[in-house]
């Protein structure tokens, strides 16, 4: 954040596989980098919506394994009391 923002010449980060290991904490990157409105929705906001698109994805896709699909939400809790107990 300092070094995009420090007229550094820095323009672009990767951020890789730190998404799927902390989701949570870059949900809110483009309020912070770009000044863009940050939609306030919550974690089991973003459950309910991500189980619509798990249903359909599987749906069309019959050969999808269920970790694949649950991979990019395995973190989301992270952090928080009970999410050894979510990730189960």
């Amino acid at each position: 954040e300092k070094c995009l923002n420090s007229g550094s010449g820095v323009v672009g980060v990767m951020v890789g596989r730190e998404i799927l290991n902390r989701p949570w904490y870059w949900g809110d990157v483009d309020r912070r980098l770009y000044g863009a409105e940050n939609p306030g929705i919550s974690r089991r906001e973003i459950l309910g919506n991500y189980s619509n698109y798990a249903t359909h994805e599987m749906a069309a896709h019959p050969k999808l394994g269920l970790g694949t699909i649950l991979k990019p939400i395995q973190n989301l809790f992270i952090g928080e009391r009970g999410a050894r107990m979510y990730r189960r």
